[in-house]
């Protein structure tokens, strides 16, 4: 290379490097706006801001569903559970207000019975005889019941 050839291609500045991304124009990627969001550490971001004012991080490409249609699809694809929504919340107060219809029948009918105490524990009185002498002495063709078991007719213990 000669001297003569170097002095006629124009010398670039060593801070030119091209092409930028995000709409920034060419040139030297130190000069291109900022995007100056907030950071969590408290200082503003320093990354090349994009045609929006904002880096691909704080300013983002999407700007949201703009037709019904998007919105819908959008909300969808947000669903986690669905326990939340307005209609199960509703059908959780309908069946609510249903069981308190229910409790509140079933007390109104609890005050119109006659009170009733329990014999022994629980057990409603009956007709039966419980001991096996009476049961003995009624001499049935049938067996007689005591407490559900079938007791002999006939004299026990040696009796003639």
């Amino acid at each position: 290379m000669t001297g003569d050839q170097a002095s006629d291609t124009p010398l670039l500045p060593l801070h030119r490097r091209g092409r930028l991304n995000n709409g920034n124009p060419p040139g030297d990627f130190l000069a291109a706006p900022r995007c100056g969001a907030r950071t969590r550490s408290g200082g503003s971001c320093c990354q090349p801001a994009m045609r929006n004012g904002r880096c691909r991080f704080h300013g983002g490409k999407s700007t949201g569903p703009r037709t019904a249609e998007g919105r819908a699809r959008i909300g969808r694809a947000q669903l986690r559970h669905g326990g939340r929504t307005a209609e199960m919340v509703a059908l959780r107060a309908a069946a609510a207000a249903s069981a308190r219809r229910i409790l509140d029948l079933v007390a109104g009918l609890r005050a119109l019975r006659p009170a009733r105490r329990p014999a022994g524990h629980g057990v409603l009185r009956s007709n039966f005889s419980f001991s096996p002498r009476e049961a003995a002495g009624r001499r049935s063709s049938r067996p007689s019941q005591a407490g559900g078991l079938a007791l002999p007719s006939g004299p026990t213990g040696g009796e003639t």
